[in-house]
């Protein structure tokens, strides 16, 4: 059966979230303190923080049947701050969070440097906090590494729950990975999932290398696992070489179907070997927003499944990347 990368796998409970799980319902079902209500969850780009925090999500309803939620990044609140703030409309962007009492915010990070936003930040989170509201930040940083912040915000971070979300272990590799194939029935035996699971790689990457095994058998029996995690600028650089063309028209916006297809690529291996993040990727593109970038994702994996001559334009580009890209 083909890999169908719409289909959304089940997410697996690990040793690597005990903590916060606990940390989570905590906050949320029992009414804990302030502090204990702002939940800092952090892990590395690709480690799996927005699916443990979708799956937590679920049980919300049960656990706070009067809860009024909130989905918004800190870059769309950054956003929106500015718009009021230049027209008017304070007063209704301060309502937006008296009006919920559960905010989940990704990527703490996009307040960096930003002392206004920073300071709105803190009044709207004390709006949901005065609700007996719980506040849920991500980053990819822990509290105590945290830059460009201003010292108040600092000290409430510092304060709150810090949430780790750690690269799975060995094990828990081999179970996600388990999970991936039957889930979406890719036939690769334990043997090779083992050998898989034995790359100390996030998630992302570890289904990229299980799909890509199942996808191009028949091409190559290398998994798709480059030895260290190549920069943006050398995959660039590697598929400009492989596809003809330049890499300023990877970043350009031409549609041309030789350079559609080679962006794609670059796009594709960005995603998937890559430590960046798909606001990352978005912004070295010069794409406008996040689904571009999937949408590129998905079509070279159509790609990747249809072509044989692009399955060997690919795997000489990992060749590449393995060959050249990280001799010291």
């Amino acid at each position: 059966m083909p890999f169908d990368p719409l289909k959304k796998l089940p997410f697996v409970l690990l040793p690597e979230h005990n903590f916060a799980t606990a940390a989570f319902e905590a906050a949320v079902k029992h009414g804990v303190a302030q502090s204990a209500r702002i939940l800092f969850v952090y892990g590395p780009s690709g480690c799996g923080k927005s699916a443990f925090i979708d799956h937590m999500m679920s049980f919300v309803p049960s656990w706070l049947p009067s809860s009024q939620i909130l989905n918004m990044s800190a870059s769309t609140f950054v956003e929106h701050y500015l718009e009021a703030s230049t027209s008017s409309l304070m007063p209704e962007f301060h309502q937006l969070f008296a009006e919920h009492n559960l905010w989940v915010c990704d990527d703490i990070l996009a307040l960096q440097q930003k002392p206004a936003a920073q300071n709105a930040f803190l009044s709207a989170a004390d709006e949901v906090l005065s609700n007996n509201g719980v506040l849920i930040v991500t980053a990819t940083q822990s509290p105590g590494s945290l830059n460009g912040f201003s010292s108040r915000l600092l000290s409430r971070f510092l304060a709150c729950t810090a949430c780790p979300i750690n690269l799975p272990c060995a094990e828990s590799r081999f179970l996600l990975l388990q999970t991936f194939t039957q889930f979406h029935d890719l036939s690769i035996d334990d043997d090779r999932l083992l050998t898989l699971a034995q790359s100390p790689l996030p998630p992302r990457l570890l289904f990229a290398a299980a799909t890509r095994e199942s996808t191009v058998a028949h091409v190559s029996d290398r998994a798709f696992v480059v030895h260290e995690r190549p920069s943006l600028e050398r995959i660039c650089m590697a598929v400009s070489k492989q596809f003809d063309v330049s890499v300023n028209e990877l970043l350009s916006p031409n549609r041309a179907a030789r350079i559609a297809t080679a962006r794609h690529c670059a796009v594709y291996i960005a995603r998937t070997a890559s430590s960046a993040s798909l606001r990352q990727i978005a912004n070295f593109f010069n794409r406008p927003n996040h689904s571009t970038i999937t949408h590129s994702i998905h079509r070279f994996e159509e790609l990747l499944r249809d072509s044989p001559e692009i399955k060997v334009r690919f795997d000489r580009i990992l060749d590449f990347l393995n060959a050249h890209s990280f001799v010291q």
